[in-house]
């Protein structure tokens, strides 16, 4: 028997009815850890493109990095 898996990305687990029961479970509020998510998203955007800044001003783009899949928010 075949089986298909789809992985999901962060807003879809979000929204999932399942996480959000576990959320509600835990008592974790799901605006609070969007933000908080966001907020980690922009600090690992910055850092990374502080790491690529050259002195004169120029910015080296490296390839894609596993960072690309969160940065929706």
């Amino acid at each position: 028997m075949a089986s298909f898996h789809q992985n999901l990305t962060v807003d879809q687990l979000l929204n999932d009815p399942m996480t959000l029961a576990v959320m509600r479970a835990d008592r974790i509020d799901p605006a609070a850890f969007r933000a908080m998510l966001a907020g980690q998203a922009k600090r690992l955007r910055e850092a990374e493109a502080a790491a690529y800044a050259l002195p004169a001003g120029r910015l080296f783009l490296p390839a894609p990095s596993p960072l690309d899949s969160i940065r929706a928010f």
